[in-house]
């Protein structure tokens, strides 16, 4: 009977909504030269304002670690279509082979571009390529496709 009562209580208690103001709106023809609407502001919208403003702090940080891990391990290398070729072959013994299909033709499409480039910049072409693997791997694949020992 208690957690009824609590749980109703607090549900009236959430939803509840203050007015504030009445909005005067811009009318929409001759027929309605200005309508109104009311201004409501509860417990729910203060709940709302914090959650995305919590979570638009968490995306920018992560996105942060994010770019901050794949450039520390993106390789350095002189010459980006063996690199690609090596990636390719590692991609093979990835478990999901749907994933490294996919991979294969996205890492093809990104050699061709490098190969049309006039005056490619091979640090950016690898660093497209380690943002392409991390986005579709875990980790550990990640790692182990991307490293030059082949392990993390």
């Amino acid at each position: 009977m208690w957690a009824l009562v609590c749980g109703t209580g607090s549900e009236v208690l959430l939803r509840s909504n203050f007015f504030i103001k009445k909005a005067e709106l811009p009318g929409q023809g001759a027929a309605n030269p200005q309508s109104s609407q009311d201004i409501m502001v509860g417990p729910l919208d203060l709940l709302k304002w914090w959650q995305e403003l919590a979570l638009s702090w968490t995306g920018t940080d992560l996105s942060a670690k994010r770019l901050s891990f794949v450039d520390k391990h993106t390789p350095q290398a002189e010459d980006f279509q063996l690199l690609c070729k090596l990636v390719q072959a590692r991609i093979g013994g990835l478990t999901d082979q749907a994933v490294a299909a996919d991979l294969g033709t996205r890492i093809d499409d990104l050699c061709n571009q490098h190969a049309q480039d006039a005056a490619p910049d091979t640090r950016r072409y690898c660093f497209k390529l380690a943002l392409l693997l991390e986005r579709a791997l875990p980790r550990k694949e990640f790692l182990s496709v991307i490293s030059d020992r082949g392990e993390p």
